[in-house]
């Protein structure tokens, strides 16, 4: 028995392993479109979910600042009133009045036996 085709037989097994070759190269190129496609869908997914992650921290970051500005006025305007609390005058009573003449004087006769 021989190993060889008919002349005939050769040309159907080449066409048909041509065929089969062309079959292969459109089913990877159909792949490569379909990796394509769901690759770009994919990215614009990152990027939906990016932006919508972006957006979301700026909010916090403004909701953070807003009350960081409110408590701060609030205590800034605490201590502008503690400073008008204390830069006004003091009003002393006569006994009050009495009390420092007589404090001022000790302190001045110990500052005088003291040299």
């Amino acid at each position: 028995m021989s190993d060889e085709m008919p002349p005939d037989s050769k040309g159907e097994a080449a066409a048909a392993a041509f065929a089969r070759v062309l079959e292969a190269e459109q089913a990877a190129e159909e792949a490569v479109f379909k990796c394509q496609e769901e690759a770009g869908r994919r990215l614009a997914e990152a990027r939906a979910g990016e932006r919508r992650l972006t957006e979301s921290a700026a909010a916090r970051v403004l909701v953070w600042r807003t009350r960081l500005n409110e408590a701060a006025a609030a205590q800034i305007a605490e201590l502008d009133q503690l400073a008008a609390r204390v830069a006004a005058p003091v009003a002393l009573d006569a006994a009050a009045q009495q009390r420092i003449a007589r404090a001022v004087a000790r302190l001045a006769d110990e500052l005088i036996a003291g040299d």
